[in-house]
């Protein structure tokens, strides 16, 4: 059984890194130990609010068999068989159409991937599968206690994805975590911060819970203090980090409008 995991596993990591070749999209990672979830869910509303198409990570497809599936856009197989040999079947046919138009850039220029690990060297062999171009990092916790000695080592790993982004990339992140704050050490190119914490670029201030959700005044640190109040129709501290996310990418995305009337007059503007 543990062998024909690893031949499915290793068959599914070489088609999706052609899959990827292919249609060279535009991958944005969530990577950290908690939030990955509603972070993920903030950049992909995001997206969508610039008329971008964009495919992410369902269920927890997010680690070393599900990531593959991720980005293949395929299901699992769970335990049976028939269904594993149906979920390759795909795969493989999708590595061998090589037309130019098979699979459109433009449904998947954006693909948002949640990563996870549990042991050392995990990220090493999920950044063999894809490469990312925008990373955003939430926490570093003990939750992978039994593999990591310390918060330390957990975070090297993250430290790993951050270096991993090319010379144009994005790095975003939590400036209410230590460990995360350091991660900017680790790549020289664009970094941006949020959270509630004095120095954050995209700052959360005076958060307050209301009847419906939760109000606090978001500010923006640019030439000139940009700042207002906002409110979001959720309640937990989570979901004010997730809303600082979003803005952050809907500042770096901008919608181009000969895109977006491309898109509306081919009908693809409602899918996702």
């Amino acid at each position: 059984m543990m062998i024909a995991k690893r031949t499915t596993q290793c068959i599914l990591k070489w088609l999706a890194k052609a899959h990827i070749a292919k249609t060279k999209p535009y991958v944005i990672v969530i990577a950290g130990t908690t939030r990955r979830a509603w972070i993920k869910e903030a950049v992909e509303r995001a997206l969508l609010e610039r008329n971008t198409l964009v495919r992410s990570n369902k269920k927890h497809f997010n680690a070393e068999l599900g990531l593959p599936l991720s980005i293949l856009g395929l299901p699992s197989g769970e335990g049976d068989v028939r269904e594993w040999i149906k979920v390759l079947w795909h795969a493989f046919k999708m590595a061998a159409d090589f037309r130019k138009k098979t699979i459109g850039r433009e449904r998947i220029e954006h693909l948002v991937l949640e990563l996870a690990i549990d042991s050392p060297r995990d990220m090493d062999y999920l950044l063999s599968i894809v490469k990312p171009n925008m990373v955003v990092m939430t926490t570093v916790t003990m939750v992978y206690a039994e593999q990591f000695e310390t918060m330390d080592n957990v975070a090297r790993e993250f430290e790993v994805l951050a270096a991993a982004l090319p010379w144009n990339g994005i790095l975003v992140l939590n400036a209410d975590d230590g460990r995360i704050r350091e991660l900017s050490h680790a790549y020289k190119g664009k970094t941006v911060t949020y959270g509630f914490a004095e120095d954050a670029q995209f700052r959360a201030v005076d958060a307050r819970r209301t009847e419906t959700g939760e109000e606090f005044r978001f500010e923006v640190k640019r030439k000139d203090l940009e700042s207002y109040r906002k409110k979001i129709n959720r309640f937990g501290k989570h979901h004010i980090y997730a809303e600082l996310v979003r803005e952050i990418v809907l500042d770096n995305f901008k919608a181009q409008p000969k895109d977006f009337f491309n898109r509306m007059a081919k009908g693809l503007l409602d899918r996702g």
